[in-house]
């Protein structure tokens, strides 16, 4: 394991942003127009939001569909309203089976050593 200093910014109060993960599956002939669609969703968030997120796929296809995961970090007050209007004006569902999961995550300190 690497090692890494522990620095999330804080939210006012000693309350931390915390991390948003939203996870789908998309069939693979749809991964170039799904890489399109949220490489401008998350440079309109960026714009917007200032949180630049991250895209990530599962390695392997189960069949002919793809997991993705978006990653945005530190969120602040006001991004999900951003985040419903951006996926609106891309599209997104559109290329989505299934479901779409999303998670947040609060960031835990690590322990001293």
């Amino acid at each position: 394991f690497g090692t890494m200093a522990w620095s999330p910014r804080p939210l006012g109060a000693g309350a931390l942003l915390m991390n948003r993960y939203i996870y789908y599956r998309v069939p693979l002939q749809h991964t170039a127009a799904l890489q399109r669609c949220v490489q401008a969703l998350q440079g309109q968030l960026a714009r917007e939001t200032g949180v630049c997120g991250e895209l990530l796929r599962r390695g392997a296809a189960e069949g002919d569909v793809l997991t993705w995961m978006e990653v945005y970090r530190d969120i602040p007050a006001g991004f999900d309203a951003a985040l419903q209007l951006a996926e609106h004006q891309h599209e997104l569902v559109a290329l989505i089976v299934g479901k779409r999961y999303v998670d947040d995550f609060d960031p835990v300190p690590p322990p001293s050593c």
